[in-house]
């Protein structure tokens, strides 16, 4: 077999099929949809780089296979956007600086030889810490189904993308099906025709679902920023239900929501400043159509201290809250004022 004769194999069966990870593939989409260079690397036959190709329709997609038998395969796939190439370190250091990469099954030894220590971690480490020096600054780096985990040696990525992540708020992502079931039902009585909604901070989906119990006409979006949570939540997608990145530039395109919930996202187990949360809170703000409402629960800041650029009508509700209210200075304990605004026209 060539596979097993070809200097620097890894794994040894070169099976792949198209649209393969499907979750991943959205997830990392989602996180990099500008993204115009990716390698596929360990490519085989190249199912994957068609795959790439329409997950990211502005991308130039490079295949890299050291395999010469399924790079010949592979060049069949050829076309204006996929290229292959042989997976030299000299090549692939050359064309680097990659947008995304991805290393789908590459790094590891077949199953019935895992547990022989046929795959040492050391071989691991020096093709993972390789990878990585092809990414870009702020670039994703894609390793799955591997025998190792990359979080235990490397260089220049976080090392926790849940609380390291830039943007990241509260730390833990519990959640739960109907979790504040008097707030959705006043927003869904107070909006009973809402097409739009968006859920900030939807961790694993379980409040997207909910929501499309409560708003039965409207189209959910869930919006998060932990991208292995995302790719949890991206389970239950529905014909209803769909999932996004929660960077600033994708919520501003999708805006105009009739119903935006902010549930128990801006807040923090430590010590979190009102700047950061009124930060957020007014860029939300923007997201939801006059007339629409703006749901904000158990954050440990009022909304009404916040420069906010609109008039709000509150709608009564009577919720449990799990965190104080404090004035700006994060000292002073007050009365909440309110979890659903109404954005008002004038």
């Amino acid at each position: 077999m060539v596979a097993a004769l070809t200097p620097g194999s890894h794994q040894l069966v070169d099976w792949t099929a198209p649209d393969r990870y499907p979750e991943i593939f959205a997830a990392a989409a989602a996180a990099a949809p500008d993204a115009r260079h990716i390698l596929s690397f360990g490519c085989s036959t190249g199912e994957e780089c068609v795959s790439l190709a329409q997950y990211f329709p502005k991308a130039e997609i490079v295949g890299a296979e050291i395999n010469v038998l399924s790079l010949l395969k592979a060049m069949k796939k050829r076309s204006d956007r996929i290229r292959f190439v042989y997976s030299s370190d000299r090549i692939l250091r050359r064309l680097g600086g990659f947008d995304v990469v991805f290393c789908m099954a590459v790094l590891r030894a077949p199953k019935k030889q895992q547990r022989l220590g046929n795959y040492p971690f050391a071989l691991f480490e020096e093709r993972a810490l390789f990878l990585e020096s092809l990414v870009r600054p702020g670039g994703l780096f894609v390793i799955h189904n591997s025998m190792y985990r990359f979080s235990v040696k490397r260089g220049k990525f976080a090392k926790v993308a849940s609380l390291l992540h830039p943007g990241c708020h509260q730390g833990p992502n519990r959640t739960a099906l109907n979790r504040y079931p008097e707030i959705f039902a006043a927003a869904a009585a107070a909006s009973p025709d809402a097409r739009r909604i968006l859920s900030f901070g939807c961790s694993t989906g379980e409040e997207c679902v909910t929501l499309a119990d409560y708003f039965p006409r409207a189209q959910i979006v869930g919006a998060e920023i932990n991208p292995v949570v995302l790719l949890k939540a991206m389970k239950n997608r529905s014909d209803r239900i769909r999932f996004v990145y929660a960077s600033d530039r994708i919520l501003k395109r999708l805006g105009g929501f009739d119903a935006l919930f902010c549930m128990a996202v801006l807040r923090s187990a430590g010590h979190y400043p009102f700047e950061i949360y009124e930060e957020r809170a007014l860029f939300l703000e923007t997201l939801v159509r006059p007339g629409g409402l703006l749901v904000i629960h158990n954050s440990p800041y009022r909304f009404g201290d916040a420069a906010r650029k609109h008039s709000y009508e509150t709608i009564p509700v009577d919720a449990s809250r799990d965190i104080g209210s404090f004035l700006p200075d994060g000292v002073t304990e007050v009365e909440p004022d309110g979890s659903i605004f109404r954005k008002l026209s004038t």
